[in-house]
């Protein structure tokens, strides 16, 4: 649970949340990847509450690297296939010389 935070978090460079279990880290993180929708309270990005803004956007503009890794089923090759399912790229076929 989260009470009373306010942060203005600069918009160049990498931001690191470091604070025991439990301090709220990860739902602050879910929060502002609308991963999960806040109960009584607004959340912004860029001065715009997160409701205003197109999830895919904002999710190509807010990253988050967790402590333990949660790789998709399939290969390290199927893996991009999660986020771009018709590029060319991530095809599941091998790759010709």
């Amino acid at each position: 649970m989260l009470d009373d935070v306010d942060a203005d978090i600069p918009s160049d460079g990498v931001t690191v949340l470091w604070r025991p279990s439990g301090a709220g880290k990860t739902t602050l993180l879910r929060l502002l990847d609308r991963l999960d929708v806040p109960d009584a309270c607004t959340v912004s990005y860029d001065a715009t509450p997160l409701d205003d803004l197109d999830v895919l956007a904002l999710r190509r503009r807010v990253g988050m690297v967790f402590q333990r890794a949660t790789p998709f089923a399939g290969t390290v090759r199927d893996n991009p296939a999660v986020a771009a399912p018709s590029s060319a790229r991530c095809s599941s076929s091998p790759a010709t010389a």
